[in-house]
């Protein structure tokens, strides 16, 4: 039970460089991350909010529930990757919030 609990406590602690998701999308599909980073950009539509957000590794954007942070601010974001589509050797990988 200890275990249990250590590990679901340092999945909350520990982040994931962007750049392993990136590499690896489809082996993180569907798992949740916990990322930090700096907005590089954001928009915030009436259908959709959603930010930029890199760190030394790489960028990736994030699908908000909540207000979208503005440029410049340093965030933690704890959510769910999602590969919104790949084209050949395109693609777009997400993560979407909690």
């Amino acid at each position: 039970m200890i275990a249990v609990a250590s590990a679901a406590a340092c999945g909350r602690l520990f982040t994931t460089p962007i750049r392993d998701i990136l590499d690896d999308p489809a082996g993180y599909e569907g798992k949740t991350v916990t990322v930090v980073g700096v907005v590089s950009d954001s928009a915030n539509l009436v259908l959709l909010k959603y930010y930029r957000l890199e760190d030394a590794t790489g960028h990736i954007a994030v699908v908000a529930r909540r207000a979208v942070p503005p440029r410049g601010a340093k965030v933690r974001v704890r959510g769910r990757v999602h590969q919104a589509f790949a084209l050949g050797d395109q693609s777009l990988t997400v993560i979407e919030e909690d």
